[in-house]
Protein backbone atom coordinates (compact mmCIF):
# COMPACT_ATOMS: atom_id res chain seq x y z
CA UNK A 1 0.00 0.00 0.00
CA UNK A 2 1.31 3.03 -0.82
CA UNK A 3 1.72 6.11 1.49
CA UNK A 4 -0.83 8.33 0.45
CA UNK A 5 -3.28 5.36 0.36
CA UNK A 6 -2.42 4.94 3.84
CA UNK A 7 -2.62 8.28 4.63
CA UNK A 8 -6.14 8.45 3.27
CA UNK A 9 -7.29 6.09 4.84
CA UNK A 10 -6.17 6.68 8.30
CA UNK A 11 -7.80 10.71 7.83
CA UNK A 12 -10.99 8.87 6.72
CA UNK A 13 -10.89 6.52 9.39
CA UNK A 14 -10.39 10.10 11.74
CA UNK A 15 -13.77 10.76 10.40
CA UNK A 16 -15.71 7.84 11.00
CA UNK A 17 -14.34 7.30 14.31
CA UNK A 18 -15.22 10.79 15.36
CA UNK A 19 -18.61 10.43 13.53
CA UNK A 20 -19.35 6.66 15.76
CA UNK A 21 -17.80 8.72 19.04
CA UNK A 22 -20.54 11.38 18.44
CA UNK A 23 -23.39 9.26 17.80
CA UNK A 24 -22.30 7.39 21.02
CA UNK A 25 -22.19 10.41 23.15
CA UNK A 26 -25.09 12.09 21.95
CA UNK A 27 -26.62 8.44 22.89
CA UNK A 28 -25.21 8.54 26.40
CA UNK A 29 -25.61 12.25 27.40
CA UNK A 30 -28.61 12.29 29.59
CA UNK A 31 -26.00 9.65 32.08
CA UNK A 32 -23.64 12.18 32.53
CA UNK A 33 -22.62 15.70 31.97
CA UNK A 34 -18.75 14.36 30.49
CA UNK A 35 -20.33 13.00 27.70
CA UNK A 36 -21.92 16.14 26.44
CA UNK A 37 -18.42 17.25 26.54
CA UNK A 38 -17.09 14.64 24.23
CA UNK A 39 -20.65 14.90 22.16
CA UNK A 40 -19.68 18.19 21.39
CA UNK A 41 -15.36 17.43 20.88
CA UNK A 42 -16.86 14.90 18.45
CA UNK A 43 -19.22 17.02 16.52
CA UNK A 44 -16.78 19.58 15.88
CA UNK A 45 -14.46 16.90 14.65
CA UNK A 46 -16.46 15.85 12.32
CA UNK A 47 -17.65 19.11 10.78
CA UNK A 48 -13.39 19.80 10.76
CA UNK A 49 -12.74 16.98 8.83
CA UNK A 50 -15.59 17.45 6.81
CA UNK A 51 -14.64 20.87 5.32
CA UNK A 52 -10.61 20.04 5.30
CA UNK A 53 -12.13 16.75 3.13
CA UNK A 54 -13.98 18.61 0.76
CA UNK A 55 -11.68 21.50 0.60
CA UNK A 56 -8.73 18.39 -0.58
CA UNK A 57 -10.68 16.52 -2.84
CA UNK A 58 -11.81 20.10 -4.51
CA UNK A 59 -8.12 20.41 -5.31
CA UNK A 60 -7.80 17.21 -7.85
CA UNK A 61 -11.38 16.41 -9.17
CA UNK A 62 -15.47 16.95 -8.52
CA UNK A 63 -16.39 16.09 -4.48
CA UNK A 64 -18.64 12.67 -4.77
CA UNK A 65 -18.56 13.99 -8.60
CA UNK A 66 -20.67 16.40 -7.99
CA UNK A 67 -19.77 19.14 -10.36
CA UNK A 68 -20.04 21.99 -7.97
CA UNK A 69 -18.56 25.37 -8.94
CA UNK A 70 -14.42 25.69 -8.19
CA UNK A 71 -13.41 21.97 -7.11
CA UNK A 72 -11.42 20.12 -9.11
CA UNK A 73 -9.47 23.26 -9.25
CA UNK A 74 -5.90 21.60 -10.90
CA UNK A 75 -7.86 19.98 -14.05
CA UNK A 76 -9.95 22.79 -14.40
CA UNK A 77 -7.39 25.77 -14.45
CA UNK A 78 -4.49 23.15 -15.72
CA UNK A 79 -3.45 25.59 -18.60
CA UNK A 80 -3.76 29.07 -16.13
CA UNK A 81 -1.59 26.93 -13.61
CA UNK A 82 0.74 26.43 -16.83
CA UNK A 83 1.19 30.37 -17.42
CA UNK A 84 1.25 30.80 -13.88
CA UNK A 85 4.38 28.10 -13.01
CA UNK A 86 5.86 29.45 -16.09
CA UNK A 87 5.79 33.19 -15.33
CA UNK A 88 7.19 31.97 -11.98
CA UNK A 89 10.08 30.24 -12.85
CA UNK A 90 11.35 33.39 -15.15
CA UNK A 91 10.52 35.61 -13.14
CA UNK A 92 12.16 34.72 -10.25
CA UNK A 93 14.71 32.61 -11.46
CA UNK A 94 15.74 33.39 -15.46
CA UNK A 95 16.87 36.60 -14.55
CA UNK A 96 20.26 38.33 -15.83
CA UNK A 97 20.80 39.46 -12.23
CA UNK A 98 19.43 36.34 -10.28
CA UNK A 99 21.79 34.30 -12.49
CA UNK A 100 24.62 36.55 -11.72
CA UNK A 101 23.97 36.61 -8.50
CA UNK A 102 23.69 33.15 -8.11
CA UNK A 103 27.20 32.33 -10.26
CA UNK A 104 29.31 34.75 -8.33
CA UNK A 105 29.41 32.01 -5.70
CA UNK A 106 29.76 29.52 -8.31
CA UNK A 107 33.24 28.51 -9.84
CA UNK A 108 32.08 26.98 -12.39
CA UNK A 109 35.60 27.24 -14.38
CA UNK A 110 37.22 25.00 -11.19
CA UNK A 111 34.83 22.84 -10.62
CA UNK A 112 35.07 22.28 -15.00
CA UNK A 113 38.95 21.89 -14.18
CA UNK A 114 38.20 19.49 -11.75
CA UNK A 115 35.76 16.99 -13.43
CA UNK A 116 38.44 17.56 -16.33
CA UNK A 117 41.28 16.48 -14.22
CA UNK A 118 39.31 13.41 -12.91
CA UNK A 119 38.02 12.02 -15.97
CA UNK A 120 40.96 13.19 -18.72
CA UNK A 121 40.97 9.10 -19.74
CA UNK A 122 37.23 9.65 -20.48
CA UNK A 123 36.98 12.51 -21.85
CA UNK A 124 40.02 11.63 -24.37
CA UNK A 125 38.03 8.19 -24.75
CA UNK A 126 35.14 9.65 -25.92
CA UNK A 127 36.37 12.26 -28.12
CA UNK A 128 38.61 9.69 -29.95
CA UNK A 129 35.57 7.07 -29.87
CA UNK A 130 33.60 9.48 -31.74
CA UNK A 131 36.31 9.74 -34.57
CA UNK A 132 35.45 6.88 -36.42
CA UNK A 133 31.67 8.17 -36.59
CA UNK A 134 32.76 11.77 -37.64
CA UNK A 135 34.90 9.89 -40.59
CA UNK A 136 32.66 7.92 -42.08
CA UNK A 137 29.85 11.41 -42.04
CA UNK A 138 32.68 13.09 -43.97
CA UNK A 139 33.27 10.24 -46.19
CA UNK A 140 29.60 10.98 -47.30
CA UNK A 141 29.25 12.01 -50.97
CA UNK A 142 27.03 15.10 -50.04
CA UNK A 143 29.05 15.80 -47.00
CA UNK A 144 31.81 15.90 -49.28
CA UNK A 145 30.29 18.09 -51.63
CA UNK A 146 29.54 20.22 -49.02
CA UNK A 147 33.09 20.26 -47.74
CA UNK A 148 34.85 20.86 -51.32
CA UNK A 149 32.44 24.06 -51.38
CA UNK A 150 32.76 25.39 -48.55
CA UNK A 151 36.82 25.02 -48.88
CA UNK A 152 36.46 26.74 -52.32
CA UNK A 153 34.14 29.26 -51.48
CA UNK A 154 36.49 30.37 -48.57
CA UNK A 155 39.71 30.64 -50.93
CA UNK A 156 37.58 32.77 -53.47
CA UNK A 157 36.72 35.33 -50.08
CA UNK A 158 40.49 36.15 -49.87
CA UNK A 159 42.00 38.42 -52.01
CA UNK A 160 45.07 37.54 -53.61
CA UNK A 161 46.91 40.51 -53.83
CA UNK A 162 45.68 42.44 -51.29
CA UNK A 163 46.97 39.79 -48.61
CA UNK A 164 50.36 39.50 -51.39
CA UNK A 165 50.64 43.48 -50.29
CA UNK A 166 50.62 42.78 -46.86
CA UNK A 167 52.80 40.16 -46.77
CA UNK A 168 55.14 42.04 -49.18
CA UNK A 169 54.92 45.21 -46.97
CA UNK A 170 55.97 43.17 -43.61
CA UNK A 171 59.08 41.14 -45.23
CA UNK A 172 60.10 45.16 -46.36
CA UNK A 173 60.18 46.67 -43.25
CA UNK A 174 61.59 44.35 -41.25
CA UNK A 175 64.71 42.43 -42.04
CA UNK A 176 63.68 39.55 -44.03
CA UNK A 177 63.74 41.17 -47.06
CA UNK A 178 67.61 41.96 -46.56
CA UNK A 179 67.68 37.94 -45.98
CA UNK A 180 65.70 37.74 -49.34
CA UNK A 181 67.98 39.66 -51.17
CA UNK A 182 71.26 38.45 -50.02
CA UNK A 183 70.25 34.45 -50.96
CA UNK A 184 69.29 35.70 -54.12
CA UNK A 185 72.57 37.74 -54.59
CA UNK A 186 74.41 34.58 -53.71
CA UNK A 187 72.18 32.32 -55.71
CA UNK A 188 73.60 34.85 -58.71
CA UNK A 189 77.38 34.43 -57.82
CA UNK A 190 77.13 30.45 -57.96
CA UNK A 191 75.16 31.31 -61.29
CA UNK A 192 77.81 32.89 -62.74
CA UNK A 193 80.83 30.79 -61.68
CA UNK A 194 79.02 27.70 -62.68
CA UNK A 195 78.03 29.26 -66.21
CA UNK A 196 81.79 30.64 -67.65
CA UNK A 197 81.38 28.67 -70.88
CA UNK A 198 77.82 30.42 -71.51
CA UNK A 199 79.38 33.78 -70.65
CA UNK A 200 82.27 33.76 -72.68
CA UNK A 201 79.84 31.94 -75.76
CA UNK A 202 77.68 35.42 -74.86
CA UNK A 203 80.86 37.40 -75.66
CA UNK A 204 81.95 36.23 -78.33
CA UNK A 205 78.20 36.70 -79.83
CA UNK A 206 77.97 40.21 -79.30
CA UNK A 207 81.92 41.38 -79.41
CA UNK A 208 83.33 41.12 -83.06
CA UNK A 209 86.79 39.76 -82.59
CA UNK A 210 89.31 39.70 -85.44
CA UNK A 211 90.54 36.51 -87.11
CA UNK A 212 94.50 35.26 -86.94
CA UNK A 213 95.30 33.54 -89.77
CA UNK A 214 97.07 30.97 -88.42
CA UNK A 215 96.87 31.51 -84.68
CA UNK A 216 93.72 31.56 -84.41
CA UNK A 217 94.01 30.78 -80.85
CA UNK A 218 95.00 34.09 -80.20
CA UNK A 219 91.25 34.85 -80.64
CA UNK A 220 89.99 32.18 -77.85
CA UNK A 221 92.49 33.32 -75.78
CA UNK A 222 91.26 37.02 -75.86
CA UNK A 223 87.53 35.74 -75.74
CA UNK A 224 88.30 33.91 -72.81
CA UNK A 225 90.28 37.03 -70.94
CA UNK A 226 87.18 39.14 -71.97
CA UNK A 227 84.39 36.79 -70.44
CA UNK A 228 86.55 36.46 -67.42
CA UNK A 229 86.53 40.10 -66.89
CA UNK A 230 83.03 40.07 -67.28
CA UNK A 231 82.86 37.42 -64.71
CA UNK A 232 84.98 38.62 -62.67
CA UNK A 233 83.30 42.34 -62.81
CA UNK A 234 79.57 40.73 -62.16
CA UNK A 235 80.99 38.59 -58.99
CA UNK A 236 82.78 42.19 -57.58
CA UNK A 237 79.66 43.70 -58.06
CA UNK A 238 77.19 41.07 -56.75
CA UNK A 239 79.78 40.79 -53.79
CA UNK A 240 79.16 44.16 -53.21
CA UNK A 241 76.07 44.39 -53.13
CA UNK A 242 75.74 41.43 -50.87
CA UNK A 243 77.92 43.30 -48.32
CA UNK A 244 77.09 46.81 -48.15
CA UNK A 245 73.17 47.55 -47.39
CA UNK A 246 73.56 51.13 -48.78
CA UNK A 247 74.15 49.63 -52.33
CA UNK A 248 72.31 51.72 -54.69
CA UNK A 249 70.72 48.11 -55.83
CA UNK A 250 69.59 47.06 -52.71
CA UNK A 251 68.26 50.92 -51.93
CA UNK A 252 66.34 50.99 -55.12
CA UNK A 253 64.98 47.14 -54.50
CA UNK A 254 63.52 48.13 -51.06
CA UNK A 255 61.76 51.11 -53.28
CA UNK A 256 60.38 48.93 -55.39
CA UNK A 257 58.97 46.41 -53.42
CA UNK A 258 57.57 49.04 -51.23
CA UNK A 259 55.64 50.36 -54.19
CA UNK A 260 54.73 47.23 -55.17
CA UNK A 261 53.30 46.30 -51.60
CA UNK A 262 51.13 49.65 -51.79
CA UNK A 263 50.11 48.91 -55.51
CA UNK A 264 49.08 45.51 -54.56
CA UNK A 265 47.00 46.41 -52.01
CA UNK A 266 45.11 49.15 -53.07
CA UNK A 267 45.16 49.25 -57.05
CA UNK A 268 41.88 47.52 -58.71
CA UNK A 269 44.37 46.58 -61.53
CA UNK A 270 46.48 44.60 -59.37
CA UNK A 271 43.21 43.22 -57.47
CA UNK A 272 41.57 42.16 -60.88
CA UNK A 273 44.65 40.44 -61.96
CA UNK A 274 44.95 38.79 -58.43
CA UNK A 275 41.33 37.56 -58.54
CA UNK A 276 41.45 36.29 -62.21
CA UNK A 277 44.84 34.44 -61.71
CA UNK A 278 43.22 32.86 -58.11
CA UNK A 279 40.29 31.37 -60.28
CA UNK A 280 42.03 30.17 -63.27
CA UNK A 281 44.16 28.22 -60.57
CA UNK A 282 40.99 27.12 -58.86
CA UNK A 283 39.18 26.11 -61.95
CA UNK A 284 42.53 24.14 -63.16
CA UNK A 285 41.47 20.33 -62.73
CA UNK A 286 44.60 19.41 -60.67
CA UNK A 287 43.79 22.01 -58.31
CA UNK A 288 39.97 20.50 -57.85
CA UNK A 289 41.15 17.15 -57.29
CA UNK A 290 43.77 18.05 -55.01
CA UNK A 291 41.32 19.97 -52.91
CA UNK A 292 39.03 17.52 -52.98
CA UNK A 293 41.11 14.46 -51.84
CA UNK A 294 42.60 16.94 -48.81
CA UNK A 295 39.24 15.55 -46.56
CA UNK A 296 39.94 12.24 -48.28
CA UNK A 297 43.28 11.77 -47.30
CA UNK A 298 42.47 13.63 -43.72
CA UNK A 299 39.92 11.31 -42.76
CA UNK A 300 42.18 8.15 -44.05
CA UNK A 301 44.45 9.36 -41.72
CA UNK A 302 42.84 9.95 -38.80
CA UNK A 303 40.80 6.75 -38.83
CA UNK A 304 44.42 4.78 -39.35
CA UNK A 305 45.93 6.50 -36.51
CA UNK A 306 43.51 5.79 -34.22
CA UNK A 307 42.95 2.02 -35.22
CA UNK A 308 46.49 1.92 -33.64
CA UNK A 309 47.41 0.60 -30.06
CA UNK A 310 49.50 3.57 -29.93
CA UNK A 311 47.30 6.52 -31.06
CA UNK A 312 49.06 9.85 -31.22
CA UNK A 313 45.62 11.36 -31.56
CA UNK A 314 44.62 9.91 -28.21
CA UNK A 315 47.82 10.42 -26.70
CA UNK A 316 47.54 14.16 -27.67
CA UNK A 317 43.85 14.81 -26.80
CA UNK A 318 44.56 12.74 -23.08
CA UNK A 319 47.71 15.25 -22.83
CA UNK A 320 45.54 18.57 -24.01
CA UNK A 321 43.14 17.79 -21.69
CA UNK A 322 45.15 17.21 -18.58
CA UNK A 323 46.96 20.08 -19.69
CA UNK A 324 43.67 22.50 -20.12
CA UNK A 325 42.52 21.42 -16.68
CA UNK A 326 46.17 22.22 -14.68
CA UNK A 327 46.17 25.35 -16.63
CA UNK A 328 42.66 26.48 -15.17
CA UNK A 329 43.55 25.08 -11.50
CA UNK A 330 46.77 27.13 -11.64
CA UNK A 331 45.60 30.28 -13.18
CA UNK A 332 43.25 32.30 -10.98
CA UNK A 333 42.92 35.33 -13.44
CA UNK A 334 42.26 32.88 -15.93
CA UNK A 335 39.59 31.22 -13.98
CA UNK A 336 38.02 34.40 -12.92
CA UNK A 337 37.79 36.10 -16.07
CA UNK A 338 36.06 32.78 -17.31
CA UNK A 339 33.91 33.02 -15.05
CA UNK A 340 32.59 36.10 -15.45
CA UNK A 341 32.49 35.26 -19.53
CA UNK A 342 30.17 32.55 -18.27
CA UNK A 343 28.01 34.70 -16.17
CA UNK A 344 27.49 37.28 -18.53
CA UNK A 345 26.58 34.66 -21.67
CA UNK A 346 24.04 33.13 -19.08
CA UNK A 347 22.71 35.97 -17.57
CA UNK A 348 22.14 37.31 -20.79
CA UNK A 349 21.10 34.02 -22.43
CA UNK A 350 18.34 33.96 -19.83
CA UNK A 351 17.45 37.64 -20.77
CA UNK A 352 17.49 36.84 -24.51
CA UNK A 353 15.27 33.92 -24.32
CA UNK A 354 13.31 34.17 -20.75
CA UNK A 355 9.86 34.81 -23.08
CA UNK A 356 10.83 31.24 -24.89
CA UNK A 357 11.71 29.01 -21.34
CA UNK A 358 8.00 30.84 -20.39
CA UNK A 359 6.61 29.95 -23.35
CA UNK A 360 8.24 26.34 -23.44
CA UNK A 361 6.53 25.47 -19.63
CA UNK A 362 3.34 26.92 -21.00
CA UNK A 363 3.65 24.32 -24.01
CA UNK A 364 4.30 21.72 -21.86
CA UNK A 365 1.66 21.81 -19.16
CA UNK A 366 -0.83 22.44 -21.81
CA UNK A 367 -0.08 18.74 -23.41
CA UNK A 368 -0.10 16.96 -20.26
CA UNK A 369 -2.89 15.13 -19.98
CA UNK A 370 -5.22 16.43 -17.02
CA UNK A 371 -5.78 13.63 -15.36
CA UNK A 372 -2.74 12.26 -15.56
CA UNK A 373 -1.27 15.58 -14.49
CA UNK A 374 -3.60 15.64 -11.18
CA UNK A 375 -2.72 12.34 -10.64
CA UNK A 376 1.14 13.06 -10.04
CA UNK A 377 0.37 16.18 -8.36
CA UNK A 378 -1.89 14.10 -5.80
CA UNK A 379 0.90 11.39 -5.24
CA UNK A 380 3.37 14.29 -4.77
CA UNK A 381 1.51 16.52 -2.20
CA UNK A 382 -1.87 14.07 -1.34
CA UNK A 383 -0.11 12.59 1.74
CA UNK A 384 0.65 15.89 3.49
CA UNK A 385 -2.75 16.94 2.07
CA UNK A 386 -4.10 13.78 4.48
CA UNK A 387 -2.48 15.58 7.28
CA UNK A 388 -3.88 18.65 6.50
CA UNK A 389 -6.99 16.24 7.30
CA UNK A 390 -6.54 14.78 10.51
CA UNK A 391 -5.24 18.35 11.89
CA UNK A 392 -8.76 19.66 10.69
CA UNK A 393 -10.52 16.60 12.76
CA UNK A 394 -8.58 17.25 15.94
CA UNK A 395 -8.52 21.16 16.10
CA UNK A 396 -11.71 21.35 14.83
CA UNK A 397 -12.88 19.06 18.03
CA UNK A 398 -10.81 21.58 20.04
CA UNK A 399 -12.15 24.49 18.72
CA UNK A 400 -15.85 22.89 18.75
CA UNK A 401 -15.31 21.25 22.90
CA UNK A 402 -14.19 25.26 23.68
CA UNK A 403 -17.15 26.93 21.92
CA UNK A 404 -18.77 24.14 24.24
CA UNK A 405 -17.39 24.90 27.18
CA UNK A 406 -17.34 28.49 27.12
CA UNK A 407 -20.83 28.42 26.30
CA UNK A 408 -22.13 25.65 29.00
CA UNK A 409 -20.22 28.27 31.33
CA UNK A 410 -20.76 32.12 30.44
CA UNK A 411 -24.55 31.49 29.34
Amino acid sequence: MSDLKQMRMIATSALVAMAGLYILARSLAHHAVFWGYVAAFAEAAVVGALADWFAVVALFRHPLRIPIPHTAIIPTNKDRIGRTLANFVVTNFLTGDAIRHRLEKIDLAARAAEWLWANAQEVSGRIAAAAPALGRALRDEDVQRLLHGTLLAKLRAVEVAPLAGKILKTLTAGETLDDVVVAGIKVAEDLVRANQALIEEQVRKRIPLPDFPGISFIKDRLGEAIAEKVSAAILENLRDMRWREAHPFRLQFRAKALDLAEALQHSEAYREKGEKLKEEILQHPAVRAHLGGLVRDLVRDVEADLAAPDSRIRAQVGRAVIGASHMLMEDHALRAKLNGWLREILADAAERHGEEASQFIQDRVRKWDAVQLTQKLEEAVGRDLQYVRLNGTLVGGFVGQLIYTVGKWVW
